[in-house]
């Protein structure tokens, strides 16, 4: 968060994405392990989202959320808004300096928010190095928006196993076992 930049919030039980017209805002950084996926041709990769539970919305009507790549390699435990890990400053001064992918505007709460991200998972199992997750802002819709919108999604550490985020992967003849209902969606948590 850019008013508390030595702050790391790697064990909070949200994702709080946050932004004003004066520029204060906190970015979220999100990674999956995906080693279980080391054995699957990235050729295979149909598909892959990142569903993140949208919990709260506060002082605004909506949110747009841009998704991107993070500037540098990062460690949830000390990350913070200043360094991507100890003694390590993000390159450009943000984590979220890195190459931008998409935006959505995100209006409701209480139910999932998914973002795409089958390239880049073809990428993080050709090259496992690279996976350095994605990195999530937020921006007021509005420049007029003095009030400090915040969008939380439940994170990783949310007491509510079914809230946390969810990597969902589609892939092209998949025959592997927890495929319930035979869709060829794979949950990786």
């Amino acid at each position: 968060a850019l008013d508390a930049p030595s702050q790391n919030y790697g064990d909070a039980a949200t994702l709080d994405l946050a932004h004003n017209r004066d520029g204060d805002r906190n970015v979220a950084l999100i990674r999956f392990d995906v080693s279980a996926l080391a054995a699957v041709d990235p050729a295979d990769v149909i598909s892959a989202q990142i569903r993140l539970y949208a919990a709260t919305l506060q002082n605004g009507g909506e949110l747009k959320v841009s998704k991107r790549l993070p500037s540098s390699a990062w460690q949830e435990s000390a990350a913070t808004w200043n360094q991507a890990a100890p003694g390590a400053a993000w390159p450009g001064g943000s984590a979220t300096t890195g190459q931008s992918l998409e935006n959505e505007f995100v209006r409701v709460t209480g139910r999932a928010i998914s973002f795409e991200v089958g390239e880049q998972l073809r990428q993080w199992l050709a090259d496992p190095g690279s996976n350095q997750g994605i990195a999530l802002r937020g921006y007021t819709a509005y420049d007029n928006n003095f009030a400090r919108t915040l969008l939380s999604f439940a994170a990783s550490e949310n007491a509510n196993i079914a809230l946390r985020p969810e990597l969902i992967v589609r892939l092209a003849g998949c025959a592997l076992g927890g495929d319930v209902n035979q869709d060829q969606t794979v949950d990786v948590l």
